[in-house]
């Protein structure tokens, strides 16, 4: 499933969509306030958007009311019936077809909520109440499913077990759109990654999730994808350690003595300027102690940057240490982080 975009949005945020969004799941990253639930919004037809829309079938979705485009928005807020029961709203959304009633059928099994048919709701709880209304959008048999942070009420471990079944469904030929403030989520679902930066009005087309992570175009983003500034490298210049805690998993004691790295550093309020500096790391006592490392830098990053470093493809960390002739000389990561 595709979903071609080269559209407008006006009111409530200005911005301008481009590219060609992929199935099974693509993530739409940005903070808040940067546009994401209006631009689900218009794409649903819930707000107006200058431009097209089409799916991979040729359709203009654009053309078509909210009801006809086969596109179910999940927002934060369940938008439930007060006065229907659960068993009555699914009643009322459930699409004619056995994929439908089958996927409606093991998702509510999943996702806890049987038993509870009979309940209003203002008788369920948050997350309760957010399931039913991913239960009810799945019903409706929809080809692009935009689960916007519409889970963010269940507690975590059953959320990814449904984030995992909602991938599933997807691979039959259609899209799930995730936002999540969990960065954790967005890497482990999504195929591609749409990064609204702070302050933009271009919605750009989507990365794969992998390079998005591995190359943010700023620290904004970066902080958004998971990254945590720990370790002061340079107070007085402002300089810190960049860290994403979901690929330290990679450091392992089997690492090579030394290998090939890069350096990504931006000055904070730089528009996503960032610099790119080749790099070697290498333990100076291959036998030594864990996390004794030694960068060398071909160049340095710009006063004021904020650094963080890949190794071996991911990003890892940064260094605290000296300058000395572009050798950033004995990094000790202490607090046991990396194990390398």
């Amino acid at each position: 499933m595709e979903l071609h975009l080269e559209c407008e949005l006006i009111t409530p945020v200005p911005l301008r969509a481009t590219g060609v969004w992929h199935g099974p799941v693509t993530g739409l990253v940005g903070p808040s306030g940067a546009g994401k639930s209006a631009l689900l919004q218009a794409l649903a037809g819930l707000l107006p958007c200058r431009g097209s829309l089409l799916d991979d079938r040729g359709r203009r979705l654009d053309r078509l009311p909210p009801h006809r485009r086969a596109l179910a928005w999940v927002p934060q807020v369940p938008a439930l019936l007060p006065h229907r029961t659960v068993a009555q709203q699914l009643a009322w959304a459930l699409a004619p077809g056995e994929d439908a009633r089958r996927w409606a059928d093991t998702f509510r099994d999943a996702a806890g909520l049987e038993g509870l048919e009979d309940r209003h709701p203002h008788q369920l709880s948050g997350g309760q109440r957010q399931r039913v209304q991913v239960l009810l959008a799945l019903a409706s048999d929809p080809r692009v499913l935009a689960v916007d942070e519409g889970l963010s009420q269940v507690e975590r471990p059953l959320r990814r077990e449904l984030l995992a079944l909602l991938t599933e469904w997807a691979r039959e030929d259609r899209l799930l759109v995730l936002t999540s403030h969990d960065a954790t989520d967005l890497l482990d679902f999504t195929r591609e990654l749409v990064v609204l930066e702070p302050g933009s009005r271009e919605v750009p087309p989507p990365r794969p999730t992998a390079e998005a992570l591995t190359a943010p175009p700023g620290w904004g983003t970066a902080r958004l994808l998971g990254y945590q500034a720990l370790w002061p490298l340079d107070v007085a210049a402002g300089l810190y350690a960049g860290l994403h805690p979901a690929l330290l998993e990679a450091a392992s004691p089997a690492a090579p003595a030394a290998f090939p790295a890069r350096v990504l550093a931006t000055r904070p309020g730089a528009h996503g300027r960032v610099q790119v500096l080749e790099a070697g790391l290498a333990r100076p006592d291959p036998a030594g102690p864990p996390g004794r490392l030694t960068l060398t830098l071909a160049g340095n990053p710009d006063p004021g940057s904020i650094v963080w470093v890949r190794a071996a493809g991911a990003p890892v960390f940064a260094f605290p240490g000296g300058r000395r002739q572009g050798v950033w000389q004995e990094a000790a990561v202490r607090g046991g982080v990396l194990r390398g």
